[in-house]
């Protein structure tokens, strides 16, 4: 028996899947429902460790940074070689 859900009544697909999807939390990650809001939160990854220099990466001044502290991009610290094709459009250029 097939039944027709008329639009805006019910999800029909989730980024192109469809019928029943499991929402799965992976590490450190925790999926909480209420009401008809999922709330997607990431827990842990406290970081951590030392930058001696921020000279040491492409483009990046600063440092040493041992607890806080800031990097900042260099002047033409970013080059062509650094970015994916096409993550650079006209419309992101201003």
């Amino acid at each position: 028996m097939t039944m027709n859900v008329a639009d805006g009544r019910v999800v029909k697909s989730l980024n192109g899947l469809k019928d029943n999807i499991n929402l799965v939390a992976g590490s450190n990650i925790t999926i909480t429902p209420t009401g008809n809001d999922l709330t997607i939160s990431a827990t842990g990854g406290g970081g951590g460790g030392t930058s001696n220099s921020g000279e040491y990466w492409c483009g990046l001044t600063g440092g040493p940074i041992t607890t806080t502290g800031q990097l900042a991009l260099q002047n033409d610290g970013i080059t062509n070689v650094m970015l994916q094709n096409n993550s650079v459009t006209s419309s992101k250029i201003s």
